[in-house]
């Protein structure tokens, strides 16, 4: 039986790693990093280093596996489901070149592996006989909350998280913040910007963190602005923000 472990590595800072995710590391017989096209290296090279900086058993094996591109033109969920399943693929191929015996297989998950990320799912189209096991990290929620010197919520209250593809004005109904992620059209500028406070954040945790924060109206061109340059400049980003309605 392969023994897969799902290992929180935070928004990139090796720092992030919990002493728990160090230990079960080291303890992998094969170490698998997502390898994008193009624009997506650094993530790459991120995990890399981080897998530079904390392991220390050289008997552990680093491979890459492909991510294919995600096909846009068909319905959001079906290209999802059909992008999922070819990664499955891919490293049920790369898998299937070891011949040990209860092999041990980690991955190295952005933020935490139970928040918005796809790879329990991936594993669950795998025809292999595993056991899973999942390594809890720093999420960027936390980091955007630390960073910014803020609690999440307000007595008493609720608050949402969604992704940028679904946030709606009308969430505020029942929501007075609402925090945001895999936001890459900057979402919050289809909002009335009048009436809302934002708290944002890019490479949280990072040495290039960027951090802004204000009304709505006034800050939410910046943003867009620093979003732009940023990933011209590092070839990626990753970014989070919470909303709070103030009118």
């Amino acid at each position: 039986m392969i023994k897969i472990f799902l290992i929180g590595i935070g928004t990139g800072n090796p720092e992030h790693l919990t002493l728990e995710g160090a230990k079960i590391l080291n303890k992998m017989d094969l170490v698998l990093l997502p390898k994008k096209k193009n624009d997506k290296e650094d993530l790459y090279k991120v995990r890399r280093y981080i897998c530079q900086s904390v392991i220390t058993n050289k008997k552990i094996k680093i491979k890459e596996y492909k991510i294919p591109d995600r096909s846009e033109k068909l319905d959001y969920f079906d290209s999802v489901s059909i992008w999922h399943k070819e990664i499955s693929k891919n490293i049920t191929a790369i898998i299937n070149e070891f011949e040990i015996k209860n092999l041990k297989l980690g991955f190295l998950i952005w933020g935490d592996p139970g928040l918005y990320d796809s790879t329990i799912r991936i594993i669950s189209n795998m025809d292999i006989n595993y056991k899973l096991k999942i390594i809890s990290g720093i999420s960027s929620i936390q980091e955007l909350t630390s960073s910014h010197l803020i609690s999440l919520n307000d007595i008493g209250d609720s608050v949402l998280i969604t992704t940028g593809r679904r946030l709606k004005e009308d969430m505020f109904v029942d929501y007075k913040k609402v925090l945001v992620l895999l936001d890459g059209k900057c979402s919050f500028k289809n909002l009335n910007t009048n009436k809302f406070y934002i708290w944002w954040g890019a490479y949280l945790g990072m040495k290039n963190q960027i951090l802004i924060k204000g009304l709505l109206k006034d800050v939410y061109k910046k943003i867009i602005d620093q979003r732009v340059k940023a990933r011209k400049m590092y070839g990626w980003i990753m970014d989070s923000y919470l909303l709070k309605k103030i009118k």
